[in-house]
């Protein structure tokens, strides 16, 4: 397996689970050092790993301990936004996935949620976990690559991938201390 697709599989585990940068910023910098093929061969790997990563938050968060750990470990996540995730499973079930990107809403507190307070079954929320990972992978990759291409000509690799880390920089800081507060 290669190195990017590995990665890219690891960081799908880790971002399921406790990690809190998504996949996203991997995936992008593939594309932006290798080009949007490497990320498209690396996009379904890091799904699988957030598949397997989902599973495995939804399998220990019965034990309560860990069910804090993981909400502990999740930046911003407060009380209200258990309430609106809770209420948006419970509406529309497993499709409560695919508002997670809309929402900056981590994709291990559905599988949390959706595991403690039964409101889909395992089948159904990797069914939905699938699309709803692979389309915002897929359109923050493309769109790092398209980036890429345009400011090729203008920029060197080493300033695009300085302001990439700034861009995702910037995006966390704002994300942690305005969004879900």
């Amino acid at each position: 397996m290669k190195t990017e697709r590995l990665i890219a599989l690891l960081w799908g585990v880790a971002e399921a689970t406790f990690f809190p940068l998504v996949p996203d910023v991997w995936l992008g910098w593939v594309a932006l050092r290798q080009g949007l093929p490497a990320a498209l061969r690396a996009l379904p790997w890091a799904v699988l790993g957030a598949l397997l990563g989902g599973m495995l938050t939804w399998q220990l968060a019965p034990l309560s301990q860990m069910q804090a750990l993981v909400l502990a470990a999740i930046p911003n996540v407060n009380e209200a936004l258990l309430l609106k995730v809770q209420a948006q499973q419970m509406a529309w079930g497993a499709a409560a996935l695919l508002l997670a990107p809309l929402g900056a809403v981590p994709f291990r507190l559905h599988a949390l949620l959706a595991a403690t307070t039964g409101t889909m079954n395992p089948l159904a929320f990797l069914a939905l976990a699938v699309p709803a990972r692979s389309l915002r992978f897929l359109a923050v990759t493309a769109l790092v690559a398209a980036m890429n291409r345009g400011l090729r000509a203008h920029l060197s690799l080493t300033v695009r991938k300085r302001v990439y880390v700034l861009l995702w920089t910037g995006f966390y800081v704002w994300l942690y201390t305005h969004f879900n507060t």
